[in-house]
């Protein structure tokens, strides 16, 4: 029963639902991008069969034919074209026949002799051996490898983009696209997810899933009771929340400093999911549940940079890093700004300060307005409900990558299934595979962890 191993592979654990995941990604961007479809029946493989016998014939035609009046070097390149077509027919066809496509249709063919041969006594097994033996010698992609995750998350910084006027020449690349005239999307994928984007070490991918994991089982395991439930984002604000608690995030990583090597790893992964869901909000905002909202991302890097005018910056402020220094201390002397983002992240920045330093917190969440309040509270709850038993710096870490991966999960619930299909042609992305794992464990539901059938 279907149902029933799809509650087997939840119980084994986010590894083996992530492989899952993976294999259905593959399965549809050979749906969507490729031929597959055609190529896999019986026409297509008669196809695959019959083309490298015709070049064949073609090839041995051409040694019978009498070339006296034939220039030596047209010979030459007629036979080095014929050859070359001969060898990637071979290729093709080995590469059709030694796929997981074609052990489905031999596996599920009537002709039970043709299914004995070629799946029950290995003959598809050794073929594919050597198929992935072959791309793996002559340096080739694995198969899969185009169509899957790549493990990179696109890295977009408010801070650094609005103090990186002088300091970053344009790149190359980004030249050639001008000069090119690619779509301006297509060159801040490039600029932001394949130039500047974080490949995900096993550690901390590790570290992200389980987090998700434990998401999912609070909200999808059947016939518990729940402690806690996992918050719901509106669609409307998520944008908004985004920039929010980026800021804020940025503000209180730029200011303290963790020792102890566990949190290091904590506040890199903070800090690069933080940088990934802004780069969604500002290169791919398809991606999120957007509505017609207006656009939080102009108006918070205008007001960014308006601390940043020649009237209110001092000369010495030149580099980056004086000038990300300034917007801080300009934001931590309490000066207005009209950004909801600038001037929330900054109070959220200075709760969570004030925890690091084991201070009373208490009266600078009692200050907020009611809706900073509000948006506070569902980013936070847990800072909220444990008061002022928050002083523990790995505690509050976890607090603060609780709300990245609360925003994460309902960015992948939110976005259409068009957008996730457009990105997989992209090579895939991380909010993807979060929505497919999603989708599954609102199924089938997740049973408690059963070591004995994984």
């Amino acid at each position: 029963d279907d149902r029933e191993t799809g509650r087997k592979i939840l119980s084994c654990g986010w590894e083996s639902m992530y492989k899952v995941v993976e294999m259905e990604l593959s399965l549809m961007y050979d749906l969507i991008y490729t031929k597959a479809a055609v190529i896999h029946v019986w026409p297509g493989y008669i196809i695959r069969i019959v083309s490298p016998l015709i070049i064949c014939a073609v090839l041995f035609l051409l040694t019978a034919y009498d070339k006296g009046f034939q220039r030596v070097e047209d010979i030459v390149l007629t036979y080095i074209l014929v050859v070359s077509t001969l060898l990637l027919d071979v290729r093709w066809l080995l590469g059709a026949l030694g796929s997981t496509w074609a052990y489905t249709f031999f596996k599920d063919s009537r002709w039970q002799r043709l299914k004995h041969a070629v799946v029950c006594d290995g003959k598809w097994h050794r073929l594919r051996t050597i198929v992935v033996s072959m791309s793996s010698r002559f340096d080739m992609k694995h198969p899969s490898s185009y169509r899957l995750w790549r493990g990179i998350m696109g890295q977009y910084n408010l801070l650094h983009e609005c103090t990186r006027h002088n300091d970053n020449p344009i790149s190359v690349s980004s030249m050639i696209g001008l000069l090119y005239l690619q779509p301006q999307e297509s060159m801040m994928q490039h600029e932001y997810h394949d130039r500047r984007g974080f490949r995900i070490p096993q550690d901390l991918k590790g570290l992200l899933f389980e987090r998700i994991w434990e998401k999912l089982k609070l909200s999808y395991t059947p016939g518990k009771v729940q402690e806690e439930e996992v918050v719901q984002f509106d669609p409307d604000e998520l944008q908004e929340l985004i920039l929010i608690w980026h800021m804020a995030t940025d503000i209180f990583l730029q200011k303290v400093t963790f020792a102890d090597e566990k949190s290091q790893k904590y506040v890199k992964l903070i800090s690069k999911l933080s940088n990934y869901l802004v780069f969604l909000v500002v290169v791919c905002p398809n991606m999120l549940p957007v509505r017609k909202l207006p656009n939080k991302y102009e108006e918070t890097n205008k007001a960014l940079k308006d601390y940043l005018s020649d009237e209110k910056r001092p000369a010495s402020c030149k580099t980056r890093e004086q000038k990300i220094a300034f917007i801080l201390e300009q934001m931590g002397d309490g000066n207005s700004t009209s950004s909801i983002v600038l001037s929330d992240g900054n109070q959220y920045a200075g709760v969570l300060r004030s925890c690091f330093a084991k201070r009373g917190y208490i009266d600078l969440v009692e200050k907020m307005g009611r809706k900073s309040y509000q948006r506070f509270q569902k980013l936070m709850p847990g800072l909220c409900s444990y008061s002022e038993l928050v002083t523990d710096e790995e505690l509050l870490l976890n607090l603060i990558f609780d709300a990245w991966v609360l925003l994460l999960m309902n960015a992948s619930k939110g976005s259409s299934r068009d957008s996730h299909a457009k990105q997989l042609g992209h090579g895939g992305d991380l909010v993807t595979i979060v929505w497919i794992m999603t989708i599954h464990a609102n199924i089938f539901g997740i049973q408690e962890e059963n070591n004995g059938v994984c």
